[in-house]
């Protein structure tokens, strides 16, 4: 649908304290919440010239080579927006493309020492950003959205979208 059409004004920002049908409401939180941590993110990301998926395609390669199928499937891009991404941090030096000796089919994308030394530091700015996010929510209360956390993630995997 265009942009501006009656699923843009679903999707649009609520003012706070306004209330949407009671079967809407926990779905409300949910995409407020979503926007903020996005907003948050975001911010903390542009000292680093990083984008929320450039930062996590960077952490996935952290730990060493990894199939470009594989990165594109954790960040869940389209095979053409996986592409496009890995040329993009290939550009700038970040990751580079390697052959990949147990399959010609695929290829590696492994960090580069520039890509390395980069998503570290944005990784530090993160978890500063956590750890004063979860100061500000007791123990216990963050295991408990945790738990429920992972309940409504469990029942976005197992309902479908149509």
């Amino acid at each position: 649908m265009p942009r501006g059409g009656a699923d843009s004004a679903a999707l649009a920002p609520r003012a706070v304290g306004t209330v949407a049908p009671d079967d809407d409401v926990w779905w409300e939180s949910v995409r407020e919440l979503y926007g903020l941590l996005v907003e948050r993110m975001s911010g903390l990301l542009t000292p680093f010239d990083l984008t929320i998926t450039d930062f996590r395609a960077l952490r996935f390669c952290g730990d060493g080579p990894e199939r470009a199928i594989d990165l594109t499937r954790s960040l869940r891009l389209t095979p053409a927006s996986g592409t496009e991404l890995i040329d993009r941090l290939e550009r700038r030096r970040l990751v580079r493309r390697l052959e990949n000796p147990a399959d010609r089919r695929s290829v590696l994308v492994e960090i580069t020492p520039d890509g390395a030394r980069l998503v570290t530091a944005a990784k530090a700015s993160h978890r500063a950003f956590l750890r004063r996010l979860g100061r500000t929510l007791p123990a216990e209360r963050r295991a408990r959205l945790k738990t429920e956390l992972d309940a409504l993630r469990d029942a976005v995997e197992r309902t479908p979208s149509a």
